[in-house]
């Protein structure tokens, strides 16, 4: 189940990121919106790509615990807390967007696209790694 669940958020951290930057550069809350429900996804397509993963590591690779998957299981916790940080951080200027426009400064919507850059070089690392895995 790996294979089918790792796609998603390797799509979907680069569409947030791009949703997040559309809003600054846009100031329409259209794409703080999609930023926001995209962010969600990110978060639970990312647990399922880590929970199919470890059972993965566990039966094909019988728990060995070299460089790669340590670099891999590090920087998938890492990805999975920044991202519930993201989400946290984000969840009370969404509930309160009908009360209090959005505005382009405002520190927790930084914070959030910075831990999505983050997340997409993440991403990337996973990605190459997990290549490493499949190819080597």
């Amino acid at each position: 189940l790996h294979p089918a669940f790792i796609h998603f958020p390797i799509a979907f951290f680069p569409l947030t990121l791009l949703s997040q930057i559309l809003f600054f550069i846009t100031g329409r809350d259209f794409f703080f919106n999609i930023a926001f429900f995209v962010q969600i996804l990110s978060l639970i397509t990312a647990l399922l790509a880590f929970g199919t993963g470890i059972v993965s590591w566990m039966i094909n690779y019988s728990q060995s615990f070299d460089a790669c998957f340590r670099v891999k299981i590090s920087c998938a916790i890492l990805c999975i807390i920044l991202t519930a940080i993201a989400v946290v951080i984000t969840v009370p200027i969404a509930a309160l967007q009908e009360l209090k426009p959005l505005t382009k400064g405002d520190v927790a919507l930084t914070v959030s696209t910075g831990i999505t850059f983050i997340n997409c070089v993440l991403m990337a690392i996973l990605s190459r790694y997990g290549r490493r895995l499949t190819w080597i």
